[in-house]
């Protein structure tokens, strides 16, 4: 993170909060980050961000979906949360092939309620609880069998 902090070793109060707000979001959703590795895909989503410094001011949406693994569960992390409540990730449609792309189980990481879900060809939609969970992202943990983006996916 880039930091910045006044003469005296001082933070401004911005940066104060913005640092409470992560810590915050690493205590509920380390999971999956921490000891992770990449999915298939590393996400999807329309945002288009380019590489370098001081190029951090994106409008994400919960439509970007950002994804890591650990063992047999895979985490997607949307960068926003949804004003209808649902979120789709696309990647996670049901295949024609037999046993691929089983969900057994959807949950979101800081809430202890169960979550609904359905999922199609197009994509496996979850609806989120009223209250959002964090202004950062949210982060859905999903365990399954042979969970695979389409052959075709470009991260978009």
């Amino acid at each position: 993170m880039n930091v910045i902090q006044r003469p005296d070793g001082s933070l401004d109060p911005e940066v104060e909060r913005l640092l409470a707000e992560v810590a915050a979001w690493m205590k509920v959703n380390s999971p999956a980050i921490h000891d992770t590795r990449p999915w298939l895909i590393y996400g999807e989503g329309a945002t288009q961000v380019e590489a370098g410094h001081f190029k951090e001011d994106f409008a994400f949406t919960a439509r970007d979906i950002r994804f890591t693994q650990r063992g047999e569960t895979l985490y997607a992390i949307a960068l926003g949360w949804p004003e209808d409540g649902r979120l789709q990730i696309r990647s996670l449609g049901k295949r024609a092939a037999e046993g691929e792309n089983q969900i057994d189980r959807v949950e979101l990481l800081g809430h202890t309620g169960e979550l609904a879900f359905t999922q199609t060809a197009d994509g496996l939609q979850v609806t989120l609880p009223a209250k959002q969970i964090s202004p950062i992202a949210c982060t859905l943990k999903i365990t399954g069998r042979r969970l695979q983006p389409p052959t075709t996916a470009t991260g978009k």
